[in-house]
Order: structure tokens, then C-alpha cells, then sequence
């Protein structure tokens, strides 16, 4: 008897793989490698955050505004009558902030124990970051003598030196040691602190 034939079977539609991410065990263990920056469907990228109540300032800030700055110093004149000597500055002018430099431009009054009064201008760089300042400017005491003054130093802390005329003791270069306190980068300094604000009051059932 004739063997009945069997009609060949139709191949299964093939079933396509579900998307694969690197990294995970999905479709089969099949790993697919997705380059950097290319966006996953399905998912979100993560949004950066800032703490709750925080305010930051600019990370590189451009300002022009006032500056106030106090000297006080000890040293020797060495001129053609050496003696201790030393002074207290207060400078007021200008402040242009173009971080991390601050740029000071201002008119000085100085007193000390040689001269009861001296005028002049004085201009200041200083590197936030780093610390270290630098000043340069002239001079004019009461008596009518011109002289040049200039100082760097690190942080609150400097070395200035002098060519002053004093009557009764000539001409001559002055070195000091001295502390410097810049009261205006102080106060901006202080009122650019992060501020805090209170957090909203959670609902209780």
C-alpha cells in the first residue's frame, strides 16, 4: 500500500530581537554596544541638581564697584639719617573684578611717625585663587616731596618699599613689613555666601 506523504510544513515568520542595551541580559543574552551620547528609548537622562534653599554666585564674575583698603606697616628709613619708622594707609577708589583678578585704582592718605600727611594714588592687582597681590603708586607728603612706593605680598601679609624725602633726613629707600586689609573684597566676599532658605512645611495627614 502507498505511504501517505506528509505536506512539508511552512517555516515559522522569524520573531525580530526586542531592542538591547549594553549591559543588560535582554533578548537571549544578546549584547549590543550603544556609543556615548546617544539617546535610549525609554529612558530619560539624569538632570543636574541643585541642593534645596541654595544660591550659588557666577562661577567667573564681571563687576565694577567700590574699594576701600587699610595699611599698617613697621619698618626702617635707611636714608642719610637711618630710624624706625612706620605708617598707617587707607586707600579708597575703585574695584574692577575680572576673576580671579580684582583691580584696584585709588587715592591714598598716609600717616606715619615722618610725615604727618601724605597723599598719592596707588593701583592694585591681586589673584584671588592663588593669594598674592601686588601694589605700585606715587606719593606726595605735605612738605612738597614727591616719592614712589611699592609693595606684593600673600594674602593680608606684604613687604613694601619706599623712595621718600623727609627734611632733616634727606633722601632715601624705606622697607616695611606690613598687613593689609582689603575691606571691600572682605565684604563681597561675605555677601556672596551661599544663602539658605527654609524649607517648605511638609503636609501631615
Amino acid at each position: 500500500m502507498a505511504s501517505e506523504s506528509t505536506p512539508p510544513t511552512a517555516p515559522s515568520p522569524a520573531v525580530p530581537f526586542p531592542p538591547c542595551i549594553l549591559g543588560t541580559t535582554s533578548c537571549g543574552g544578546h549584547w549590543v554596544f550603544v556609543p556615548d551620547g546617544t539617546p535610549i528609548p525609554g529612558t530619560s537622562a539624569a538632570t543636574p541638581t541643585t541642593p534645596e534653599g541654595s544660591v550659588r554666585r557666577p562661577l567667573y564674575e564681571h563687576a565694577n564697584t567700590w574699594d576701600l583698603n587699610i595699611d599698617g606697616a613697621f619698618g626702617r628709613y635707611l636714608g642719610d639719617s637711618p630710624t624706625w619708622t612706620g605708617f598707617v594707609r587707607a586707600r579708597a577708589g575703585a574695584l574692577f573684578i575680572r576673576e580671579p583678578l580684582y583691580n584696584a585704582l585709588g587715592f591714598t592718605y598716609e600717616y606715619s611717625s615722618l610725615s604727618k600727611g601724605t597723599f598719592g594714588i596707588q593701583a592694585e592687582i591681586l589673584h584671588l585663587d592663588l593669594g598674592y597681590w601686588g601694589q605700585l603708586g606715587g606719593l606726595l607728603d605735605v612738605q612738597g616731596h614727591p616719592g614712589l612706593m611699592g609693595a606684593i605680598g600673600w594674602s593680608i601679609l606684604g613687604v613694601e618699599a619706599q623712595y621718600r624725602t623727609y627734611d632733616g633726613l634727606g633722601s632715601g629707600v624705606a622697607v616695611y613689613a606690613k598687613v593689609r586689609i582689603p575691606i571691600s573684597i572682605i565684604a563681597r566676599v561675605f555677601r556672596s555666601q551661599p544663602k539658605s532658605t527654609p524649607k517648605p512645611a511638609s503636609a501631615t495627614p
